[in-house]
């Protein structure tokens, strides 16, 4: 038969929930959730539309801390997202269209300190690019201006 209606999936080895959501006619609908095997601590959840993600959605790391979020569109990242390392501190924040990053994004070390900022045009570095080491001191080697992607000379 088709699936059909709440469905819940488990671990074959302990027996404990591995995911949970509804299928309408076989196809993945509404909020689903899904845990880490190693952890059993939430891996993700968000809503499906015709077994795509749709709207807003929270990704986890195995240790529990937040690891993303943002929102899906049609099955592609699209919107504001914001990742994080597994200490907490943010890793990332930035815009997605169609599943490419664009406009300007920022990315940190699990430190804290800023590692790089600039703008992306359809996925690819674009215009001026600050790039940071971890300790903070300028990075002039991958600092500069970019052209699809490509530091120029």
């Amino acid at each position: 038969g088709v699936q059909h209606g709440p469905w819940i999936n488990y671990f074959p080895d302990t027996g404990e929930k591995w995911s949970e959501g509804q299928y309408v006619r076989g196809v993945q609908q509404g909020v689903w959730k899904r845990w880490h095997k190693e952890s059993r601590k939430l891996e993700f959840e968000g809503a499906l539309a015709d077994g795509r993600e749709t709207g807003y959605w929270k990704r986890y790391h195995a240790n529990g801390a937040m690891q993303a979020e943002g929102y899906y569109l049609e099955g592609q990242m699209d919107g504001d997202w914001v990742g994080y390392h597994d200490n907490g501190q943010k890793s990332y924040q930035g815009r997605m269209e169609k599943g490419l990053a664009v406009g300007r994004w920022v990315h940190w070390y699990p430190n804290g300190q800023k590692k790089a900022e600039g703008d992306l045009v359809k996925g690819k570095r674009a215009g001026t690019w600050r790039l940071w080491h971890e300790d903070g001191t300028p990075d002039p080697d991958l600092s500069g201006e970019y052209v699809n992607g490509v530091k120029k000379p």
